[in-house]
């Protein structure tokens, strides 16, 4: 099954399912690492406090992903010339993510880099992922218990009444 898709979670999550769908049997994985590192993983958005490659339409998400990462090439996508509607982009040279994430732990720039590499096929799969040192170094996650709770109030609007009937 081809994965061909025009929804995705977020406008700047859509350009790399358009280009995985090309590797990888259906290219789902591939760009399922590519968004998490993009729009949920600690590493890139929630270091940064804001989004990182906020796109307005697929050219202009397509340019903030270059910028970002560097212009697909022979040597760091094998094959991309050969994908359909190949365009060549002017080459961009992208700042190293230490500079981009300066805040960041080695460990998180390395997962960063992997899972967003240009090449879906170089990219680790979601249980890779998991595998990666960054879940597994201190400090250790909060136990649930030791979270802090919301305040319970009488007028929660997140409250539901379920009545059967």
């Amino acid at each position: 099954r081809r994965l061909d898709t025009s929804q995705t979670c977020c406008g700047w999550c859509k350009t790399c399912y358009t280009t995985a769908r090309h590797s990888r049997s259906s290219g789902a994985a591939a760009a399922g690492t590519f968004s998490c590192g993009t729009c949920a993983v600690p590493p890139a958005e929630l270091l940064l406090r804001r989004p990182w490659l906020p796109g307005t339409s697929d050219i202009d998400q397509l340019g903030k992903i270059f910028q970002a990462l560097g212009t697909p090439t022979k040597d760091n996508w094998k094959g991309v010339e050969n994908l359909p509607h190949y365009v060549a982009f002017q080459p961009t040279t992208p700042a190293p993510l230490r500079q981009q994430f300066p805040g960041a732990s080695d460990d998180a720039l390395d997962l960063l880099a992997k899972m967003v590499a240009l090449d879906p096929n170089r990219r680790p799969t979601a249980t890779e992922a998991l595998q990666h040192p960054y879940f597994s170094n201190a400090p250790a996650p909060t136990p649930p218990g030791k979270l802090p709770k919301p305040p319970l109030r009488e007028d929660n609007p997140l409250q539901v009444s379920w009545h059967p009937q």
